[in-house]
């Protein structure tokens, strides 16, 4: 019995595949990475020469090597897009509005005077045969603010020590109607060498060109000034790239089909009709092997027209996304236009981050017919990085032309290997069974035997 096991073990081992060590002369194609400055992450877009030369339309052979071939962490990204937010400081134009002597709820009257983009230039008391003393309200100019007001700063001439000041806010697009918007409270304490002050009012999102601080007592002195902070969100797109091709006629077909020559991650496109006034609808399609079934991507009117010498025609079409190397275009009519259309492809490449490990130089390899999936560890890692701080922390890589590696004998997908650790599975469960059978059997005729 201990025999058979240990030839089961020894079956087993010789069938069991071996890892290789990866080099860069396992890639058909490779470029040289330059980095631009010191980071632990590089990041670059994809070249048309990479799609052009992959094996897998989901880039799974993409690679970044060090100088010994070792494969560094990568992520592999599509689309992408970055919401950065800014916060700024901004000193916003304040008015204060006195109260008139004998009258301590009245509110003066005022006339104000706005520039044409609604900026206050000049408030100014109406009633100016009484002294003003203490102001009983602010008004704060908001209207050139660009972006979100976050919070109010509020510095005093004199800090009114000892105080906690109830203020109440609103807002207002014309000086005239205004809407409460929040309440706050603001302290000014100190006692045995201590201080709580508080001059900060956040505020929550609202849509209005100026502000009213009402305080709820009259202070012996002013506000100084108040400083806002304003935030805005930025969204940065990794930037697109275009190509244009000459259609060819399918008789065929009755259609016009294009040859990208690389499988893309087409989003958009549109076509060049050849000659002004035309318009033509075309049945788009697309495919990624040419051995694939047509998917439909839309029928769309496309159109060329001159008005007085200045040429009008239709924006770029959105397509469904995916890795798009043939197209095929149908007029939808007959008498379209006699030119061949030119195909005008446009997409966001692909995002490659890297995280640098060993020494340079680095170099991009692609083209294998028989790698796995890449590991997703490194894009775990990067989400956990803020969106702000991402600029700094990844770096800029620039690539070389493109070189030849294994070529073209590395794009062969290999036919899937015989399992013959499944067969030898198999053969021992069997053998086992039998040899179980064989002892019941032996054992059956021993006590047949016996009795």
């Amino acid at each position: 019995m201990s025999r058979f096991l240990v030839c089961v073990f020894l079956a087993l081992s010789f069938t069991a595949p071996h890892a290789t060590e990866t080099t860069e002369h396992d890639y058909a194609y490779g470029m040289r990475l330059d980095r631009q400055q010191t980071a632990s992450f590089y990041q670059l877009n994809l070249p048309m020469e990479v799609y052009g030369s992959v094996v897998f339309r989901d880039l799974r052979d993409v690679r970044v090597l060090n100088a010994a071939g070792d494969e560094l962490p990568i992520w592999l990204r599509s689309a992408f897009s970055q919401h950065r937010q800014e916060e700024k400081k901004l000193t916003l134009p304040l008015f204060p509005l006195p109260r008139v002597e004998g009258n301590n709820r009245t509110t003066p009257k005022i006339h104000v005077i706005t520039s044409k983009d609604g900026a206050i230039v000049n408030i100014s008391d109406k009633q100016d045969k009484m002294s003003p003393t203490k102001a009983v309200y602010y008004i704060i100019d908001a209207s050139k603010t660009a972006g979100r007001l976050r919070s109010l700063q509020l510095n005093w001439q004199t800090i009114p020590v000892g105080k906690i000041v109830a203020i109440s806010l609103s807002y207002s697009n014309d000086l005239h109607n205004w809407t409460a918007l929040d309440e706050a409270s603001l302290s000014y304490l100190e006692f045995n060498g201590q201080k709580l002050y508080q001059n900060h009012i956040s505020l929550p999102n609202f849509n209005g060109r100026y502000l009213r601080l009402n305080p709820s007592e009259a202070l012996e002195n002013r506000l100084a000034s108040v400083v806002a902070t304003v935030s805005n969100q930025h969204t940065s797109m990794t930037p697109a790239k275009n190509l244009t091709l000459k259609a060819e006629l399918d008789l065929q077909a009755s259609a016009y089909t294009v040859d990208a020559g690389a499988r893309l991650p087409v989003n958009k496109l549109n076509i060049d009709l050849g000659q002004d006034n035309a318009v033509v609808d075309y049945a788009v399609y697309g495919r990624s092997h040419k051995d694939d079934a047509w998917t439909d991507l839309g029928t769309h009117n496309f159109y060329h027209y001159r008005i007085q010498g200045t040429q009008t025609r239709n924006h770029s079409v959105h397509i469904k996304s995916g890795m798009w190397r043939y197209f095929k275009l149908q007029p939808q009519q007959k008498g379209g236009p006699k030119q061949l259309p030119v195909l005008e492809l446009s997409w966001i490449p692909h995002q490659l981050i890297f995280m640098v490990q060993g020494d340079g130089p680095y170099q991009l390899v692609y083209g294998r017919g028989d790698v796995g999936s890449v590991e997703k560890g490194l894009s775990r890692l990067i989400d956990k990085i803020k969106p702000e701080e991402q600029k700094n922390a990844i770096g800029l890589v620039s690539t070389g032309p493109q070189q030849m590696l294994c070529g073209d004998p590395c794009l062969k997908v290999p036919d899937s290997p015989v399992n013959y650790t499944r067969y030898v599975l198999w053969l021992v469960v069997v053998v086992g069974f039998l040899l179980v059978l064989w002892m019941v059997v032996r054992l059956s005729r021993e006590m047949k035997v016996g009795v």
